[in-house]
């Protein structure tokens, strides 16, 4: 039988044969490698760019906050749908993707993957 491994957050569920715990782990690439204070200055992107852009936190002020605005048109003889988004914190939000790009990169440099 088939269950989802992963939790409301994304996290990957894992239960110990030997402790009887319920360990989180975290999806993809992960690996410790920048200092703390990097660390908790990059937390803050994520948590924004989690509230605008899952509908987890559909109540928080940040996601009410952006207007979302849904388009449909024939272009080229070919449907495009998309949506556009108004009222982002541009700076928060680059600095999110910033930091993304960057830890994945340093990320698969140290575990061999990108050279």
């Amino acid at each position: 039988m088939y269950t989802s491994c992963y939790d409301e957050k994304h996290k990957l569920l894992e239960v110990s044969r030997v402790s009887q715990k319920i360990v989180k782990k975290q999806k993809g690439l992960y690996s410790s490698f920048i200092c703390s204070k990097c660390e908790k200055e990059t937390q803050k992107y994520d948590h924004y760019a989690s509230l605008i852009l899952t509908e987890r936190s559909s109540n928080s002020d940040e996601y009410k906050s952006i207007r979302r605005k849904y388009f449909s048109e024939y272009y080229r003889g070919a449907n495009i749908e998309y949506w556009k988004w108004e009222k982002i914190d541009f700076k928060k939000f680059q600095q999110f993707v910033f930091s993304v790009v960057l830890r994945t990169y340093f990320a698969g440099s140290l575990n061999g993957i990108i050279s």
